[in-house]
């Protein structure tokens, strides 16, 4: 039952002209390469649909009420956005500055993975195949806010460090999730005890 629902998510996102092993449920997993693939470009280059709203603003990690603060609007102008109910007495359409916070997001997000990969591509051979590479995630807002001025939602850091090991996995480190406490901010680990 699970193996056929996968297959018709993969197919209503887009799984049309994708390999048939890609309609597996292990590609599944891996569909968000898809959207990082057209996340590198930004949103600028999708239709600016309420779907394709939706999905860059979750992709960088932005819940509805974040994107409503950080634009000084109501909440319910957010779900209007995404809302593709037809019979809404009035069509809403996200404006142009929400896209462009949304590109904001994507470009911050595609430049922490350029600076993690280049960071990791400075290990020898040797290093790569057994050093682990840490990557800080957050629990709470308030545990990122100890750590950084910029009062980011924290949902937006723990997106770009969930994209940060995605690649660096993809490229064959080893890498391990931390919360900031386990590391210093230079991002060496704490021994263990």
């Amino acid at each position: 039952m699970r193996k056929a629902r996968t297959r018709g998510i993969m197919a209503e996102a887009g799984g049309k002209g994708l390999p048939e092993s890609c309609m597996e449920p292990a590609c599944f997993i891996g569909a968000h390469n898809l959207g990082l693939k057209w996340q590198q470009k930004g949103a600028e280059m999708l239709d600016h649909t309420k779907a394709n709203f939706r999905a860059c603003r979750e992709l960088v990690g932005l819940s509805q009420q974040d994107l409503a603060y950080e634009m000084d609007v109501l909440l319910k102008s957010v779900k209007r956005w995404e809302n593709p109910n037809p019979s809404m007495e009035y069509y809403y359409e996200a404006p142009e500055d929400a896209w462009a916070i949304l590109d904001r997001y994507i470009e911050e997000q595609n430049d922490a993975v350029d600076e993690a990969v280049d960071a990791a591509s400075k290990l020898d051979e040797e290093q790569r195949e057994t050093e682990v590479i840490p990557v800080v995630y957050y629990r709470t807002q308030r545990d990122y806010n100890a750590y950084h001025a910029d009062r980011k939602p924290v949902n937006v850091a723990n997106a770009t460090s969930r994209a940060v090991a995605q690649e660096l996995v993809k490229q064959g480190y080893n890498i391990e999730f931390r919360y900031p406490e386990d590391m210093d901010m230079q991002g060496s680990a704490k021994r263990f005890r």
